[in-house]
């Protein structure tokens, strides 16, 4: 089998994490099949293995212009399956499509959107990126969606009924391990939170519950990883001065903060997977999160889930595990032997089945 990917964004965070991930475990599991990447001109050494080549394509975005370049692209890689890892597709291809869908967030909740055309005014950005994800199901062989939750979205939203869904879990990386040495001791607890400035992912919640706690703890720690603009969202805050803003990290130094923390926060209002809790989870970090979307189909019962949407029983959540050295080896427990369910050889196997179902093909 030849399989190509859209890979234009591996050096992503969370759908660069996703294609790394899959293509690492693919590729080992399967040494006859040929996988195919549309993207950069590097891809952190998985051009090196003998069975993935690489096709220079450096249009990134979502724009018409970005998807007119990676269709050519793809025309020239004579695949058997053309793998779309989030809901941008090519144009003009004579090969089954087999897409990504991680969330429905642009159509369930649009006042969350992100703008994907900065050109445009915020309500046509939008219209453009509800216009790529209904045209999946006309134009999809096979629909993966990471959870069971997003797979609910797909078929209300999409009207992905007549269009076969499959659910294929993320999976995390054994990078992710805890350390072996003792955490060092540090003056105070902190707490940490990793993703994005988008309105979904909840920061404001956490903002307003950590100066409820920090005005009563006058050493706990707060430090947000993702964007620059982090920063702007802190400055204001009461306790800004304790609030680190590192902006962008190297996967080797996010594995060191998570180590370092003492709890490790998601209060999104929704998510279709949460892959920074299971990272968490897996380095044996104890996890509070909000019970929205995906998250308690990911995290189980290993963390302390707390109500959506709601500040006060996030700072209640958090002053729980932080008060409890119990509670949070209960939490670091469990959490590692949850993420430990979830790896990227099992998501690269059912993935390649999809791609086979696709193909009308089977192992």
């Amino acid at each position: 089998m030849r399989i190509a990917i859209d890979a234009r964004k591996i050096d992503d965070y969370g759908i660069g994490t996703y294609i790394r991930g899959l293509i690492e475990a693919a590729s080992r599991q399967l040494p006859d099949w040929h996988f195919t990447l549309i993207g950069p001109s590097s891809a952190d050494g998985l051009e090196r293995r003998t069975n993935v080549s690489l096709i220079a394509c450096t249009g990134r975005g979502y724009g018409p212009a970005d998807i007119v370049s990676l269709s050519a692209a793809a025309r020239t890689a004579g695949a058997d399956v053309f793998h779309c890892p989030h809901y941008v597709t090519p144009i003009g291809l004579d090969i089954p499509l087999v897409v990504t869908i991680h969330d429905c967030i642009h159509l369930r909740f649009p006042e969350y959107n992100p703008k994907p055309l900065a050109v445009l005014p915020r309500a046509l950005s939008t219209r453009y990126a509800r216009m790529l994800l209904r045209r999946v199901p006309r134009v999809a062989e096979r629909i993966i969606a990471v959870t069971e939750t997003t797979r609910g979205d797909i078929i209300d939203l999409l009207a992905g009924g007549d269009v076969p869904v499959d659910v294929v879990h993320n999976g995390v990386s054994r990078f992710w391990s805890p350390a072996n040495t003792a955490k060092s001791p540090a003056e105070g607890q902190q707490i940490l939170w990793v993703g994005n400035p988008k309105p979904h992912k909840g920061l404001d919640l956490l903002l307003e519950a950590f100066a409820r706690l920090a005005a009563r703890d006058g050493a706990l720690r707060l430090t947000l990883v993702g964007s620059e603009t982090l920063a702007r969202q802190a400055i204001d805050h009461p306790y800004h001065e304790r609030i680190e803003v590192p902006g962008r990290v190297t996967d080797d130094q996010l594995r060191a903060l998570y180590r370092a923390t003492d709890v490790f926060c998601m209060p999104s209002r929704y998510e279709g997977f949460g892959l920074p809790a299971l990272e968490a989870m897996a380095t044996g970090v104890p996890v509070v999160a909000a019970a929205a979307g995906a998250i308690p189909e990911v995290v189980g019962d290993a963390a302390m889930l707390v109500q959506s949407d709601d500040a006060e029983a996030l700072e209640r959540g958090l002053d729980r595990v932080l008060r409890s050295a119990s509670i949070m080896a209960d939490l670091s427990a469990a959490g590692r032997n949850r993420a430990s369910r979830f790896t990227w050889e099992r998501c690269a196997k059912r993935t390649c089945a999809s791609y086979l179902a696709a193909a009308g093909r089977s192992l």
